[in-house]
């Protein structure tokens, strides 16, 4: 019997020391210190605005976006709502990501794709110091500089910007090369750079 209470009490006073001993610990995680969220391509999808067609300035406000592909992604842009083909400013087929800058009364269609305000979305992270095919932002997403971009497809088509209104008086250089061919292009900042069937690989 005296045995049995000795254990008892043993135990009362080892679960009294822990109950103290956590509830006065310094490392208690303090829920406040969230690590800042990190606005890649992959974020919630709350950033992100789904495919659909928008009225700028009515539905999404002016401005520049980056727009992700899910699959074979369509966008277009139309100064109306006729549908004609007349009312076409800009269109395009991405497979992977590219810049759009949108004004007021224009109507914007994503088709099997997302887009986010390019101010929301944190520069992109080059893979093993490799750029995939895509467009690109220099000053943000890359480097001003000279690259040089090597075809990996069947052909690859390079284009330089001045700016992301995706128009045809946007291209500052265009040119195509051939599967194991390459080439060099120098991109200032402000500039875009949009490859296809390539890629850039930084040392």
């Amino acid at each position: 019997m005296k045995k049995i209470l000795s254990v008892l009490l043993a135990v009362i006073v080892l679960a009294t020391f822990a109950f103290f001993a956590v509830g006065s610990s310094d490392d208690t995680p303090n829920t406040n210190d969230k690590p800042a969220e990190n606005k890649t391509e992959n974020v919630e999808d709350d950033i992100w605005t789904k495919a659909g067609t928008y009225k700028v300035g009515a539905d999404i406000p002016a401005g520049e976006y980056i727009v992700v592909a899910n699959g074979y992604c369509y966008i277009e842009v139309t100064k109306d709502s006729t549908g004609s083909f007349d009312s076409i400013v800009s269109n395009d087929n991405i497979s992977t990501r590219t810049y759009i800058t949108l004004y007021d009364g224009q109507y914007f269609k994503v088709s099997d794709g997302k887009f986010a305000p390019e101010a929301d979305i944190a520069p992109y992270e080059a893979t093993n110091g490799k750029y995939v095919q895509g467009t690109y932002k220099v000053g943000k997403d890359i480097p001003a500089g000279e690259y040089k971009i090597v075809a990996n497809d069947s052909y690859c088509y390079i284009e330089v910007c001045k700016n992301s209104n995706n128009t045809f008086d946007s291209i500052v250089t265009n040119e195509n090369i051939e599967l194991g061919e390459s080439t060099y292009v120098t991109v200032a900042n402000g500039q875009y750079l949009t490859f296809t069937g390539g890629e850039i690989t930084i040392s």
